[in-house]
């Protein structure tokens, strides 16, 4: 695997994903040795049927898909999904929680709508802009769950 310079996510990105297709086509091998395996067997295709016509209605026609018939396309398909679901997530979200774990940067919920112009809540937000949003955010049990799940 050549080496991007610059760029550590790159660099073990393309680590985590080969071990990850490595194990993949291993595993994939052991119970689909063949191609026909793959085609024939109806679960796959059901599941890749639903993956394609149900959960990806708007994109059924797109001509990018898979056709799911061969097992390097079963094996690429678990690749991408895991990939997706484990070290890329881990590395988009990962930066998250300095952010979002600080209540005012990103409350979980507001309890109030904006105030009118002229009403005695609009006034206290002019008077004091901390006050009035702090009454609009979770309770502090409310937000220690909340931030416990980020």
């Amino acid at each position: 695997m050549g080496r991007i310079n610059d760029y550590p996510y790159a660099v073990d990105g393309l680590e985590i994903w080969s071990t990850i297709e490595t194990w993949v086509t291993e595993y994939c091998s052991f119970y689909y040795p063949s191609d026909e395996t793959v085609k024939n067997n109806n679960k796959i295709q059901s599941w890749w049927s639903e993956v394609k016509n149900e959960d990806h209605d708007d994109l059924r026609n797109d001509t990018w898909w898979l056709e799911m018939i061969t097992l390097i396309n079963l094996t690429q398909a678990c690749t991408i999904i895991i990939w997706i679901a484990s070290a890329f997530d881990a590395a988009v979200n990962f930066g998250q929680y300095p952010y979002v774990g600080y209540l005012s940067n990103r409350p979980t919920v507001s309890h109030r709508f904006m105030p009118e112009p002229g009403t005695k809540k609009y006034d206290d937000i002019e008077n004091d802009s901390n006050l009035a949003f702090l009454k609009t955010i979770t309770a502090q049990f409310q937000t220690l769950m909340g931030v416990s799940f980020i």
